[in-house]
């Protein structure tokens, strides 16, 4: 498959070596710029975000919460037949607090609302540390037939 990636942070960059490493296309981006990925150990092709959106199945959106509303412009360019997963986690302390967040909006719809178009959540239950060094027990391979919580609303997909 064929992913773009917009944020070169540890989840970015731990999901986009994971992918490459299981053969897939990826192109990663820093949402402040291409130059903010010079220097940095990356897996993929380092691209512009203008650039991330372009021949893509799947987006992964890796960048701190309250930014969201700043790539809008850049994900509205990408055709609706791309599925869009979001990495985040609201922090209040980090992100300023969010009113309809505060007031129990769910994060994904907030989300959702921001960026225009359904998105997936995935990668946001792991710490970076752990999505990179920890494989799930065999006991529970055995037992689970998914490593990963995902939660959408997507239909066939």
């Amino acid at each position: 498959m064929r992913f773009g990636i917009i944020g070169a942070g540890p989840i970015g960059t731990i999901i986009s070596k994971k992918l490459v490493k299981n053969g897939h296309d990826v192109k990663i981006a820093d949402a402040r710029g291409i130059e903010r990925l010079e220097g940095k150990e990356l897996a993929g092709t380092p691209v512009c975000v203008e650039d991330v959106i372009t021949n893509i199945d799947v987006l992964i959106i890796s960048i701190p919460f309250h930014v969201m509303p700043s790539i809008r412009n850049i994900v509205d360019k990408s055709g609706q037949e791309v599925i869009a997963v979001d990495t985040s986690n609201y922090y209040p302390f980090r992100d300023n607090k969010i009113e309809e967040v505060e007031n129990g909006m769910v994060e994904s719809v907030w989300v959702s609302n921001q960026l225009g178009r359904p998105i997936i959540k995935a990668f946001n239950n792991q710490l970076a540390y752990t999505l990179e060094n920890k494989e799930t027990p065999k006991v529970l391979v055995d037992a689970l037939p998914w490593r990963l919580l995902v939660i959408t609303d997507h239909k066939n997909k």
